[in-house]
């Protein structure tokens, strides 16, 4: 079997539980499988660099206009090697930002996807494996069209270019969470939210986690729904049971 999966949901929805349980499933079947994630190759030791200076710059897009509560510019703060976003940026404080930042940071994170689907996905494809990716650019994209709007800007047209260039999976399957579950699994895994899982960028309250979430989940769903993608549920049972009945649902579009 040769496909391209790709996971999209919330920050804690469970795509990563999924996505690994998946990946081992798949193996225990005799499947040659690679588990991809973007965020795996800002590591030093990322073998493409490439993909690891565009989403560097990414990073630092979105704080380009960005304004801490004195007035000074945010840029500055943040460091120039990045490996682990959450924990070099979530610190810095943002008290405003101009939405033109932080689209060109979406589409810096476009580019990133595309690159990894020309680099990473398509010679995974050829080579005979099955590529299971835990998250998708469409993410990326809707979190930056929210940010931007939340800063003044209008994101609309942005995601509307970058819901038709970034590539389509084998099989999509959009993973539906509760955002308050989600906001609890967060701080109990890392005791923070990430730096781009609420609206501090644009300078509002990192209370908005849950707001931002939901917001977030309503756009993943439409656009899901226009592409075809499979839906799986991780908001009504024990995780394991979610887990296994979201197996079986994917087991079955592959079949």
């Amino acid at each position: 079997m040769r496909c391209h999966i790709a996971f999209l949901g919330i920050d804690g929805a469970g795509k990563s539980t999924l996505a690994s349980a998946l990946a081992t499933r798949l193996r225990q079947e005799g499947e040659r499988v690679r588990l991809v994630s973007l965020k795996d190759y800002l590591r030093a030791d990322s073998d493409v660099p490439l993909l690891r200076t565009v989403y560097r710059s990414a990073l630092q897009a979105a704080y380009a206009g960005a304004r801490t509560p004195g007035g000074d510019p945010a840029l500055p703060l943040v460091p120039a090697d990045v490996e682990d976003p959450d924990e070099a940026l979530g610190s810095i404080p943002v008290a405003s930002n101009d939405p033109a930042s932080i689209l060109a940071a979406g589409l810096l994170g476009v580019s990133a996807e595309l690159l990894l689907h020309q680099l990473v996905v398509a010679p995974a494809l050829a080579g005979g494996e099955v590529l299971v990716q835990d998250g998708h650019g469409l993410k990326t994209a809707v979190k930056a069209a929210l940010i931007a709007e939340a800063a003044g800007g209008d994101g609309t047209r942005f995601l509307g270019y970058a819901t038709e260039v970034l590539p389509r999976p084998t099989l999509g399957v959009f993973v539906r969470g509760e955002p308050a579950l989600a906001s609890r699994r967060r701080l109990a895994q890392h005791g923070r939210f990430g730096f781009s899982e609420h609206l501090g960028l644009a300078g509002r309250p990192r209370a908005t986690f849950t707001s931002f979430q939901h917001r977030a989940q309503q756009l993943y769903a439409t656009v899901a729904a226009d592409r075809g993608w499979l839906t799986v549920d991780m908001t009504d049972r024990p995780v394991e049971e979610n887990v296994r009945a979201a197996l079986s649902l994917i087991g079955e579009e592959l079949a």
